[in-house]
């Protein structure tokens, strides 16, 4: 009955995901092959590649050797700050590191920001969105980085101006994972104005899904927005990004085979109640079957007495997996358990928003001391069986949407989301 929320995913990527002593952290690199992964994800983009530069090669190793404040991220999803981008001190003054570049003989707009040593190129542009605005900008033409004493790299990029940058630069390309931290970056040109979002076209209406992870600004008027992690997305689904007016659009990738191929997980149920459980999707609806086609892998029915410690049934979830505690064994009971698992599993925050707008539209009242997965699961049960059960006890008394327009609202915004993973690595 408790929703997903962002806790869990703070949790998984504090605990399981750190990166610390992780068999699965990126292996070390140095900054000639940083370098040289870089310009391959830049040849990807039709970017031309960067190259060194000995005067900001120098200066960046001075700046990096003298770096004893910034230290590595814990996690994947850290965004630290950089405490030699913008002043480094000499003699006791602080002064601009770009104002130094010029000074010594260097050339066009220079940008400084951090990457973490022994991470992959990659992995830095996904959590260094300062850094990846100056690395992925079409007119970025040096790199130089050196390390500090604590396990970062210093970074300097050189930026030509007078170049052309007419439209914006989608990183990575493809189709977006969304079980990964981060789905997309966006590095607009200068000028760029308006609010970042990611939207879905749902029914005749644009829904706002996700704002941005970051938003940033780059060298010489460039600016950088990302998205991932602070929503959930759902498998061949398509979205938009736009700010102002530009407009990318996006689309996840279907859903993998090995998810499709697992089914319902049965614990403690006979045979007989298996089969009835399983009868409440043969009779109910088709998108009720569709649903189940998608949902049943991450569901685990459980029955007797390790079902629910208090209540006859009950529903939990743990990161992307529902369990559906069952004492009791009647139609409604059952479904409206269902019906948690898909709020939980498959209903993002617009989508629960729309459906409790319908509901007091409908008369519904009881927003004040009811939680709307609780109205929600008792109406999908009274949508599943055509009627609301005599004797019932529920929340709802009545069918507050006709059997269409729920069934209208459930295809437009319910599908399997997963969580979001840590960067570009798999789960």
């Amino acid at each position: 009955m408790s929703a997903r929320s962002p806790l869990v995913v703070a949790a998984v990527l504090a605990g399981a995901l750190a990166l610390s002593g992780s068999a699965s952290a990126p292996t070390r690199v140095g900054v000639a092959a940083q370098l040289e992964a870089l310009n391959a994800i830049r040849a990807q983009l039709g970017l031309e590649p960067l190259r060194r530069n000995l005067v900001a090669d120098r200066l960046v190793a001075e700046i990096a050797a003298r770096d004893l404040e910034d230290i590595p991220p814990a996690t994947l999803d850290s965004q630290p700050d950089c405490a030699v981008c913008s002043v480094v001190f000499r003699n006791g003054a602080g002064v601009d590191p770009r104002k130094l570049y010029s000074r010594r003989g260097g050339k066009s707009k220079i940008g400084f920001g951090l990457w973490r040593q022994g991470w992959s190129a990659t992995t830095n542009l996904s959590v260094f969105f300062p850094t990846a605005a100056m690395a992925l900008d079409p007119r970025a033409r040096t790199f130089s980085a050196a390390p500090t004493p604590r396990g970062m790299l210093v970074v300097a990029i050189t930026v030509d101006p007078r170049a052309v940058f007419g439209r914006p630069v989608r990183w990575p390309r493809g189709e977006i994972d969304p079980r990964r931290q981060l789905w997309v970056e966006l590095v607009l040109p200068p000028g760029t104005r308006g609010h970042p979002r990611l939207l879905e076209r749902r029914s005749s209406r644009s829904v706002v899904v996700a704002h941005p992870l970051a938003d940033t600004v780059g060298v010489a008027g460039a600016r950088l927005v990302a998205f991932g992690l602070s929503s959930v997305l759902a498998y061949g689904h398509r979205y938009s990004v736009r700010v102002g007016s530009v407009s990318t659009e996006v689309a996840t990738r279907p859903a993998p085979v090995s998810f499709l191929r697992r089914s319902w997980t049965f614990v403690s149920l006979a045979s007989a109640e298996r089969q009835a459980f399983l009868g409440l999707f043969r009779s109910g609806p088709a998108l009720l079957r569709r649903l189940a086609r998608e949902f049943d892998g991450a569901v685990d029915v459980v029955g007797g007495p390790r079902a629910c410690s208090v209540a006859d049934a009950c529903e939990r979830v743990d990161a992307d997996r529902a369990t559906i505690g069952l004492r009791r064994f009647e139609s409604f009971v059952v479904l409206h358990e269902v019906g948690h698992a898909i709020f939980d599993l498959g209903l993002d925050e617009p989508g629960r928003r729309l459906f409790l707008a319908a509901f007091v539209r409908a008369g519904w009242k009881g927003e004040c001391c009811t939680p709307s997965s609780e109205i929600f699961a008792d109406q999908l049960a009274f949508w599943a069986l055509g009627r609301v059960p005599p004797g019932v006890d529920s929340y709802s008394e009545t069918m507050l949407l006709s059997r269409g327009r729920f069934t209208e609202l459930l295809r437009q915004n319910a599908a399997y989301r997963p969580l979001s993973a840590v960067g570009p690595l798999e789960r």
